[in-house]
This record gives C-alpha cells, sequence and structure tokens, in this order.
C-alpha cells in the first residue's frame, strides 16, 4: 500500500537533537512530522553532558525544568594509579556561581536517553509524535523534497516537504543520499562502551583508571538511577567481541583495572563496540537538505560538545527553516547555517581531539581546556557572519556567505567587553513591566520569533515603527528603561529595576539597539534606529 502526504518540514532522526529541531519548528507554527527507523528509543548515557549554552536553548523551548528535575550536577574527576590508589581528584569544568546573564552556569548530567525522552515528551504535548519509518530515497527540486519512507507496517509512503532535516546520525541514511562527502578520519581506536549496573563502585567521583600495560577505564556515576554507570574501556588485555558476548570478560577487566575485587555486575543495559571517527561534512545544506548534529560530524566523545554542538546546529537552522516555509525569506538565507556553524565546528573537532588523547593520563590538564568557557559553550559566537550587523564595530553591511574570514577563537573569551553581533545573548533579570510584575529576558526571548531590545527611549518610536512595517508574528519590540528615567512609552516597556540588562548589553559603549534572534544569538548591535531595516533585509525576502 502506498499513499501520499505534503508536509512543511520532515525530520528524519529523533534523537536530542531532531527533537530540539522539530519542537523549535512546531513552535515556530512550522507543520512538522519526525521519523526514526527504530522503533523503540534507543538506551543510553551518551551525550551526558548538558552544557550551560544548551540550557539555554532548554529554557526557551520551555523544557529546562524537567531537564534538570531528571538530571544531577557535574561530579570530581578522580584519577588513580596502577594500583587502583586515587592520586588525584579535579573538576573537568570548575563550578560556577550564577549571575545575572547567565542563569545556569554549570552543566547538569543527563543521558542522551533521558534528555529525548524529555523532548519527546513536549513535542507530544504539542501533537507531534515520532513515527517509526525509514527514509528510503529522496529527490530535490526547486521547491522541495519529495521523500520516500517505509512504515513500520510495511506500508510505504511519498512525503512532499518543503525541508527536510537530516538528524539521523553518522551512519544515517541522509547524508548518503545527497552524496555529502564525509571528510576526515578514520584512525583504527576502538572503545567498549555503555551503561552497566554495578556495585562496590564509587558513586562521588568521575573514576579514571589505567595501567602501564595501556589498558584504560572510564567509570562514571549516572544520575537517573541508583547503581547505573556509564564506562568507557579499551586496551590489550580486552577483547571487545568477547566482552560483548560474555559479561564475565566485562568484570575481569574491571576487577583487572581497578584492582578492585569488590565490584559486582548486576545488570549489562547496552554495551556496544565505539570507533574512533573524526569527520564533518563540507556543508551543511544540500538543497533543501538540513544535516545536523552526528549526521553532519562526527568525533571523539571527550569534552561533551557532541549533542551539545547538535543542539545549537538545530537552534541555528530551525528559525532560518521556518521562516523560509512560511515564505517569509528566501532558501539562501539557510546557506548561514553552513558559514555560521561550520567554522565551530572545526575548532570543536581539534577540541575534542586534543582532550581525547589525554584519555588514561593522570595529568588534570589533559581534561581541562586553557579557557574555561569553551566547553560551556557560551562564547561560541558566529560573529563573521553576513547575516549578523554590528554597528559598533564598523562591520560592512553586506557580506558573502562563500568568503568567512576569522580571528581568534569560534569559541569566544572569557571577557568580552560586551555583546557583539554573532555572540550569545545575556540574560537580565528584575525587569519590571507596566502591571508591576517581574520578569526576565530570557522569559521574553522566543523561538518563534527575533526580539528587539531598545536601551534609548529617544530612538523607541522609531524602532518601533520599522518593527511594525515587517510581517506579523516577525519581531517583537520592547524598551528597557532605567529605574531613573520612566518616561511613558507607547511601546512595550520594562523597567530595568537593577540595571542589569544596561550592564550586560553594554550600553555604556554605546549601544542603542540589540536585536535577538529566536536562536538567542545577538543579531545586530545597532547605534539607531536605521539598521533595524537594513539588519532585516538581509534574512527575510522584502521589508516595507
Amino acid at each position: 500500500m502506498s499513499t501520499t502526504s505534503s508536509i512543511d518540514v520532515l525530520v528524519v532522526g529523533a534523537g536530542p537533537v531532531g527533537l530540539t529541531a522539530a519542537l523549535a519548528l512546531v513552535q515556530s507554527g512550522v507543520n512538522v512530522r519526525i521519523i526514526d527507523k527504530q522503533p523503540i528509543q534507543n538506551v543510553g548515557q551518551r551525550g551526558a553532558g548538558l552544557t550551560p549554552r544548551t540550557l539555554d536553548a532548554f529554557h526557551y523551548l520551555g523544557v529546562l525544568p524537567d531537564i534538570k528535575n531528571a538530571g544531577g550536577p557535574m561530579v570530581p574527576m578522580q584519577a588513580h594509579n596502577p594500583m587502583g590508589k586515587p592520586v588525584r581528584q579535579w573538576m573537568m569544568i570548575p563550578p560556577f556561581d550564577v549571575t545575572p546573564n547567565v542563569p545556569e552556569p554549570n552543566h547538569v548530567l543527563l543521558g542522551q536517553d533521558s534528555t529525548s525522552r524529555v523532548l519527546r515528551t513536549h513535542l507530544e504535548a504539542r501533537g507531534v509524535k515520532v513515527e517509526t519509518s525509514e527514509l528510503v530515497t529522496l529527490k530535490q527540486d526547486a521547491d522541495g523534497v519529495t521523500a520516500t519512507i517505509n512504515h513500520e507496517d510495511g506500508a510505504t509512503e511519498t512525503v512532499r516537504a518543503k525541508i527536510l532535516y537530516g538528524a539521523d546520525g553518522a551512519k544515517g541514511v541522509t547524508r548518503k543520499l545527497v552524496q555529502a562527502p564525509f571528510i576526515g578520519e578514520s584512525p583504527d581506536i576502538s572503545q567498549l562502551i555503555g551503561d552497566v549496573e554495578l556495585s562496590g563502585v564509587d558513586r562521588a567521583h568521575w573514576n579514571i583508571y589505567g595501567d602501564a600495560d595501556g589498558n584504560k577505564l572510564m567509570i562514571r556515576p549516572a544520575p537517573e538511577v541508583d547503581n547505573l554507570y556509564f564506562i568507557v574501556a579499551s586496551g590489550p588485555a580486552l577483547d571487545i567481541q568477547k566482552a560483548l558476548a560474555d559479561d564475565a570478560v566485562v568484570l575481569n577487566f574491571l576487577h583487572d583495572v581497578t584492582k578492585n575485587a569488590d565490584i559486582k555486575l548486576l545488570k549489562k543495559r547496552v554495551l556496544a563496540e565505539w570507533k574512533l571517527n573524526v569527520r564533518m561534512v563540507d556543508k551543511f545544506m544540500y538543497g533543501r537538505v538540513i544535516l545536523a548534529g552526528d549526521a553532519a560530524h562526527c568525533h571523539p566523545p571527550a569534552g561533551g560538545q557532541g549533542l551539545n554542538s547538535g543542539v545549537m546546529d538545530a537552534m541555528n537552522s530551525a528559525w532560518k527553516a521556518a521562516l523560509v516555509c512560511k515564505g517569509l525569506a528566501p532558501l539562501s538565507v539557510l546557506d548561514t547555517y553552513t558559514s555560521e556553524r561550520h567554522p565551530v565546528i572545526q575548532e570543536m573537532l581539534q577540541i575534542t581531539t586534543g582532550i581525547f588523547q589525554g584519555f588514561g593520563k593522570t595529568d588534570a590538564k589533559t581534561f581541562s581546556f586553557d579557557n574555561p568557557i569553551a566547553l560551556r559553550q557560551l562564547g561560541v559566537h558566529c560573529r563573521w557572519s553576513p547575516a549578523v550587523r554590528d554597528e559598533l564595530d564598523g562591520t560592512p553591511v553586506e557580506g558573502d556567505s562563500t568568503e568567512v574570514k576569522i580571528t581568534g577563537s569560534t569559541y569566544g573569551s572569557n571577557s568580552p567587553d560586551r555583546p557583539h553581533a554573532g555572540d550569545r545573548a545575556p540574560d537580565a533579570p528584575a525587569l519590571v513591566g507596566a502591571d508591576g510584575k517581574e520578569t526576565r529576558l530570557f522569559e521574553i526571548f522566543s523561538v518563534a520569533r527575533h526580539t528587539v531590545l531598545i536601551f534609548d527611549p529617544s530612538v523607541a518610536q522609531d524602532v518601533a515603527a520599522a518593527v511594525a512595517k515587517l510581517p506579523e508574528g516577525v519581531a517583537r519590540a520592547i524598551v528597557l528603561q532605567s529605574a531613573d528615567n520612566l518616561a511613558g512609552q507607547a511601546v512595550e516597556t520594562y523597567t530595568d529595576s537593577q540595571g542589569h540588562a544596561a550592564r550586560s548589553y553594554g550600553i555604556e559603549s554605546g549601544v542603542k539597539v540589540a536585536i535577538i534572534r529566536p536562536d538567542g544569538v545577538v543579531g545586530a548591535v545597532l547605534r539607531g534606529a536605521e539598521g533595524v531595516q537594513t539588519y532585516f533585509t538581509g534574512i527575510l525576502k522584502t521589508v516595507a
């Protein structure tokens, strides 16, 4: 039996990346279907460290409380000598205090399967369920993608979509169907990884073991279930294929490397052979097919950047795809997805490979990055993008997305002088509305539209007039006035009662207007109202 249907966006792959994209698109008013060939959600702790930048995204999507309730904090790492004795403790990422502009400064430890479960629940609440179906073929033309999918019951369906998301992982079919080259290397390095239930193991630390023969073992407690651990094991004494077939092989390796005979293997939940691949596609957009997450790039798991980078892929591309589907933006706006994310991923591959090479060593420096903000991803930016505008930097109005010129790290720095166009948008609490109720910028920002922040009341009317000329729902303008400047405004106004917004956005540097994109990135930093139209002209089809 064969059927035919149409949809705005077909998402292939129901891991955290595909689910994030689907949820952002649905909240933007786009019709979405999401499919996965697996009838049951994959089990596993991979991708367990959710960065503060990912927590920002989950805040915008409305899932953060459930994520935090399910997860736990990062635990200290502890290295052992070859005799199994602890010799060093440290934090892979040092803890940070909550600040007005970073409400979630520290990682949340939560398995990838649990993260997916939370996202699925929220997506289902909006009427979208993951379908057990497999992408078989796809063809593109100027107006859309025609995909053939096979359903669990054997039926075949032809789906016509405006955009197709390939979020089906490194082994997925989407990348192969668009014939995207997967550039990089696959060294002959394998590890045994997976989830096991153990007793007799320290749950207070992320334990690292290694012996003189090159056998290595990592045991990390999982927050979801008592006695649940994620392990990574390798070395000449471990036959991975035998370990997959025989629990006794796993347990003997644990005893030999840890020198702890009290460890008991209570249950083997999931174990697999992991092979190192360091690869990425040459571009993330092929016609009307978007590649995101592991479908676009794969790398060592060290540093916890993979899932988080995939979430940023989804957030970066989803709002642009939504505008295209609504007919408000040309397809070319999605070219900036590649120009903004590709350089970041290139640097991320270098970071994670460097950390991976230190696995099993007792030197704490091999597990951290010189810039502590890096692994939190708060400094990840796209200041070079042709789609952003910073009038204080003197950047040109137009840009060529094929000629990316980048200076410095794409992961940013610890102490930027102010948010630049392309940077993460800071939060700011203690904003008081006309009704006297207090809110914060993160409650005002939305994945469904831009937010235009007006810091200078003298330009408020002109900025609001420029925003009013945009297509309905594209942007919301608000005035943020100081507590000592309470002049009445016709524009929606909040009092910056403690000055957090003014300080976070650098108004002393001359910032009068800041445009925040739906993905939580500063799209524009402006000196006045004139730049509003210029910024949106670079994104939308027409601006009045």
